[in-house]
């Protein structure tokens, strides 16, 4: 386990502005990443994006997805789900016996207290109505942001490989959303892996069920040769022609 220093200025490749800042919860303070896009005025941002963490963290990974929805014109901001554990807290992608112990003691009510304080930061600091304010998850912030979607109102959603949404899982405190959907309160892209032995076909469909009985507005894309966490480029699991596609129809969605 890694722990970062709190608030330090993190490099980035382009001339945007990237630091972490600190901000009020309920449950005591908690960290963001967040990346500024270049040229634009950080007080009057067009667009924002909540950016949440895979079960490692606000890693490097994360931090280069901000940067990457900067360089495309989105104020993003990274919140450290971990927060209640200590600041900065990042895992190896082997770590399991040691992210068991946080990751798995987080539940629904416990993380819709970081979504919601994320939320009102981008509205209070920066006067963003909910139609400027965009979420993207992926792994367990895939699932957090689809939790989100259902009880906050976004201008659009992206959950990536998100897991959980249907079953209760071993050692996980969370619980599944998929009754949840017809509070949806957002337009919703579910990405999903063909190859993601963690989220079977059996539980994609019920989710598409769901979304369908209820009709809300939302995508579903599965990509066959791609496994759980495909658009990692740190992991053994990335798929670079499915991640690739992945961002390019993400891109499109979020601008439409």
């Amino acid at each position: 386990m890694i722990s970062l220093t709190e608030a330090s200025t993190v490099p980035s490749l382009s001339s945007m502005k990237a630091q972490f800042k600190t901000i009020s919860t309920p449950d005591g303070p908690m960290s963001l990443y967040v990346a500024i896009p270049e040229g634009q005025n950080e007080r009057a941002p067009a667009q924002a994006i909540i950016v949440l963490q895979e079960a490692f963290g606000v890693n490097h990974h994360i931090q280069s997805i901000c940067h990457r929805l900067a360089d495309a014109g989105y104020m993003a901001v990274s919140p450290e789900l971990f927060h209640r554990s200590g600041a900065g807290i990042q895992f190896g992608y082997d770590d399991f016996k040691l992210i068991l112990p946080i990751f798995g003691t987080l539940t629904n009510p416990m993380m819709m207290t970081d979504l919601n304080a994320s939320y009102e930061y981008l509205k209070t600091e920066f006067n963003l109505g909910s139609e400027q304010i965009s979420m993207i998850g992926f792994c367990m912030g895939g699932f957090a942001a689809v939790l989100a979607a259902c009880q906050l109102p976004f201008r659009k959603v992206v959950s990536c490989y998100g897991g959980g949404m249907v079953h209760l899982r071993s050692g996980i405190a969370f619980t599944p959303v998929v009754n949840s959907f017809g509070e949806l309160k957002a337009p919703l892209l579910l990405i999903f892996g063909g190859k993601d032995s963690s989220i079977p076909p059996s539980d994609i469909e019920l989710i598409e069920a769901n979304l369908q009985s209820h009709q809300k507005p939302y995508q579903c894309v599965i990509y066959p040769d791609g496994g759980h966490g495909f658009m990692c480029d740190e992991r053994a699991s990335y798929h670079q022609p499915s991640s690739d596609a992945a961002w390019k129809k993400i891109m499109s969605w979020l601008a439409g």
